[in-house]
């Protein structure tokens, strides 16, 4: 397995570039499915045909057979995050990556960040105003992946995916599934206001409360980037006496005791079993961190 922090940081770094080149073909066979012992892959889209400048949504759905998971843009302690490279028709234009928030995996002594069952990694994107109605267009990614159980095996694949162009779009049979999708996005919390600091050597806080009464449970903080959190260790969610009718919580983590920085800023999504009230299932955070409570 791999599981230094600078593999970590590369991982990572390598996961949030989303690739865009035009199509231009492949060393690889294009498949609209491919499919191992242990993971398939497609490429999919919200709309079965597209007009000119009209916005559309694309994405690669990893489904993954029983026991095995990919990882997330964050992988824990072991692993590395798929990556996407976008090739598209002239004229298009592709945002970059969605990330639904990961479930734990824990692998031994270990702890890996990802997804089982299937995820849809997925990006808003636009056609060109040039189109005109009668054609069809092939949109084609480059995957990767690491699927894990007991081992980790690598994956690759070329899908593709055609749309026809005609005078307004129609959605496609998978809209449903990018809806659900971008209800796994952490959101950034309208409700929530964070804060945290370094308890110690071994300990960070972070404070949560809400405008409005919300009960939690079932906390968990990802980080975006590794070495900052000990993913073994459990984290403790405890309500704050102060917090009257609304929602307070002190969330306790232990920290990575083989990294010795303390980073000054946060990033991290946090998800809830409970659900977060009006802000969804998980929220992404970025806040400065400090050596004491402000």
């Amino acid at each position: 397995m791999l599981s230094t922090a600078a593999t970590l940081r590369a991982a990572v770094t390598a996961a949030t570039l989303l690739l865009v080149t035009p199509f231009v073909g492949s060393d690889r066979p294009l498949a609209q499915v491919y499919q191992n012992e242990r993971v398939s892959a497609a490429l999919v889209a919200d709309v079965n045909s597209i007009a000119a400048g009209q916005a559309f949504r694309i994405g690669v759905l990893l489904e993954m057979k029983p026991g095995w998971h990919v990882n997330w843009i964050n992988p824990g302690d072991a692993g590395l995050a798929p990556t996407v490279a976008w090739r598209l028709p002239d004229g298009f234009k592709a945002g970059l990556l969605a990330w639904p928030h990961p479930g734990s995996f824990p692998a031994g002594p270990l702890t890996i960040f990802g997804y089982g069952g299937s995820v849809l990694l997925w990006a808003d994107a636009t056609a060109p105003e040039t189109l005109s109605p009668g054609q069809r267009l092939k949109i084609a990614a480059d995957v990767s992946w690491l699927a894990c159980r007991e081992e980790c095996i690598p994956g690759e694949a070329s899908v593709a995916l055609t749309l026809s162009v005609s005078g307004e779009s129609a959605a496609s049979g998978d809209a449903a599934r990018f809806d659900a999708a971008a209800g796994r996005v952490p959101a950034v919390p309208r409700l929530w206001q964070a804060r945290g600091w370094y308890q110690d050597d071994y300990t960070m806080i972070i404070e949560l409360e809400s405008s409005e009464a919300t009960h939690l449970e079932g906390v968990y903080l990802y980080p975006y980037d590794p070495g900052v959190v000990d993913y073994s260790r459990p984290q403790e969610l405890n309500r704050l006496e102060a917090a009257g009718s609304r929602g307070g919580y002190r969330l306790s983590i232990a920290r990575d005791r083989m990294v010795a920085a303390s980073p000054e800023r946060l990033r991290a999504v946090i998800v809830a079993t409970s659900g977060w009230g009006r802000d969804g299932a998980s929220i992404e955070i970025e806040i400065p961190m400090s050596s004491q409570p402000r």
